[in-house]
């Protein structure tokens, strides 16, 4: 599991690096400019994203702003396109995820 956490975030790093110049830069729960990550309801992307933000690898940037562009979950929990990394890649190698693993993952 966490050799797929490590890949994913790797991979929001790497697509963050290469869009750098039409990145956003959107605040965080603290007001803190953060360079974000958009998924673009892309499947892929927001697959990976969920599972990176469920062991705390990155988090959401919600804004009032933003509201024709979050849509809830099946759980009724709000989602927006963007998010930043949480951790680096040197943080996330030495991570424990080991409370995310189940038996047929």
């Amino acid at each position: 599991m966490a050799a797929l956490i490590y890949e994913f975030l790797f991979d929001v790093y790497q697509l963050i690096d290469a869009e750098r110049e039409h990145n956003l830069w959107l605040p965080d729960e603290d007001g803190v400019l953060r360079e974000a990550f958009d998924h673009r309801y892309m499947s892929c992307w927001e697959w990976s994203t969920s599972v990176l933000e469920e062991v705390g690898a990155t988090k959401p940037l919600y804004l009032p702003t933003m509201s024709k562009a979050i849509r809830r979950d099946t759980n009724g929990i709000t989602q927006g396109p963007y998010s930043y990394p949480a951790m680096t890649l040197d943080e996330c190698d030495v991570a424990d995820f080991s409370e995310f693993e189940t038996f047929d993952n």
